[in-house]
């Protein structure tokens, strides 16, 4: 479920992040766009969910961590350290983020504020996930077609059919609702 979430993140940010390359081409001065650090825990918000639930003694969400955390920190998060002594029981948000810089310390304390919270509001914020969801492929698919790269909405639609499948695969009509949606939007962007 984290790769299905990651995915379907970085597709919108890569689809801004073109129009943000053309936009700035197109200026005599650019101007550097960056996400709002509230937008970057959202996205990060399934990750943050398991590395609580890990917390809380979740195995298979752990090994999910694991397997990604590598991959985060040659992006440049510095979340290892701050994870590896959380699922060990530090609780001290000081302690947990000494030495990190200000956006992992964001990520670090609001997967802290989830772990303390518990595993109920750990799968709330899951639902808030779908949500976003929607809104993110939306926003993905009309900046696709203002676009109007056709290579683009191409890959776009088979990126959305492969996570369609996915959520498909998921328990309950939300995931449902969200595969029907991407499927949607998916045949959108290959229409001329």
């Amino acid at each position: 479920m984290v790769l299905f979430f990651y995915t379907l993140s970085i597709i919108a940010f890569s689809v801004l992040s073109v129009r943000t390359a053309r936009e700035a081409e197109e200026d005599t001065y650019p101007v550097f766009h960056r996400p709002d650090i509230d937008q970057v825990i959202q996205n990060f918000l399934p990750l943050l969910g398991d590395i609580a639930l890990a917390a809380h003694g979740n195995a298979v969400a752990r090994l999910l961590v694991e397997a990604i955390l590598p991959q985060l920190e040659k992006g440049g998060w510095q979340l290892s350290d701050a994870v590896q002594r959380l699922w060990a029981g530090e609780r001290d948000i000081a302690a947990l983020t000494t030495g990190i810089d200000p956006n992992s310390t964001a990520l670090v304390r609001r997967v802290l504020s989830l772990a303390t919270q518990g595993p109920e509001m750990i799968f709330a914020a899951g639902s808030l996930q779908i949500a976003s969801l929607h809104r993110q492929a939306e926003g993905a698919t009309a900046q696709a077609l203002v676009n109007g790269d056709t290579q683009q909405r191409e890959g776009l639609a088979a990126q959305f059919n492969g996570l369609a499948e996915q959520a498909e695969q998921q328990l309950g009509t939300p995931w449902l609702e969200l595969a029907t949606r991407l499927r949607a939007l998916a045949a959108q962007l290959k229409q001329p």
